[in-house]
This record gives C-alpha cells, structure tokens and sequence, in this order.
C-alpha cells in the first residue's frame, strides 16, 4: 500500500500539533503489512510528526504479518534529524521530545518494532533523478 501525504492529508505542512492531528485521523486503513508513505515535499518536525507516526504504528498492528514500513523523504538529512523528526514526543515509544537521546530514539524504536513483527527503512530519494532516485536508505527493526 502506497500513500502520498501530501495528497492524503491535504498539507504538507506536518509540522504543526494541531495539523498532524487530523492528518492521522485521515490515514487510510491499512490493507496489508507492506505499507509506503511518501513525505517528499512535506514539512516535518517534532513533536507533531510523531502523531502521524504514532498512528500509523498503531496501524499497521490491525494488519497480519510481515509488515513493513517505509518512509520515503526527499531531503537528505543526517540520520539522526530524521529520528528526531518523526519519532520525538512519540507517546507510541514512550519518548519524551526534546529529552531523548538518538540511542534512546533508536533502541525504543527497535523494541517498538519488534513488537509488531515489523521493519521500518527510511528511504532518501532525490526526485530528480529518475532512473536511481534513491541517495541512501535507513533499515530498522527485525
């Protein structure tokens, strides 16, 4: 299942509590255990981001196993402002935002993981690069 942000949740801005929200609540259900969400051209930050994340976790429990999650960006950031971006303030992972150390991020986000029999990969792609737009990958999980 592959789900464009921007086109599910009517902003790109993803970066804002009050937005990200509503943005959760509008995630389709999840059909299978392979789900894509594409964030390209959306605006992330924490703690709001990690309201999406936090539901599509949720989510993608309600689906058999194997699961797999892949986020898709379009910036290349170091690895750790993508941990922060989608997982800090997670209630999900039980990190507080702004307190949580990038090995905390990684080892809540490990046990979260497998408990739900899933992967997660960060996939960074430049879009303008058609014929190989990924730049670099992050993997996680079982």
């Amino acid at each position: 299942m592959r789900i464009n942000a921007k086109e599910v949740f009517g902003t790109r801005r993803l970066n804002i509590e009050e937005t990200t929200s509503v943005c959760a609540a509008k995630l389709p259900l999840f059909t299978d255990g392979h789900v894509e969400i594409d964030f390209s051209g959306c605006v992330l930050d924490y703690p709001a981001t990690s309201i999406i994340c936090d539901e599509v976790l949720k989510r993608l429990d309600s689906v058999p196993v194997p699961r797999a999650l892949i986020f898709v960006f379009d910036i290349d950031f170091a690895e750790r402002v993508f941990l922060k971006s989608f997982f800090f303030g997670s209630a999900r992972l039980k990190l507080e935002c702004e307190k949580a150390t990038e090995e905390e991020i990684k080892t809540n986000l490990k046990a979260a993981l497998l408990g739900l029999n899933a992967t997660l990969t960060l996939r960074i792609i430049d879009p303008e690069h058609i014929s190989n737009p990924v730049l670099r990958t992050f993997a996680y999980g079982s």
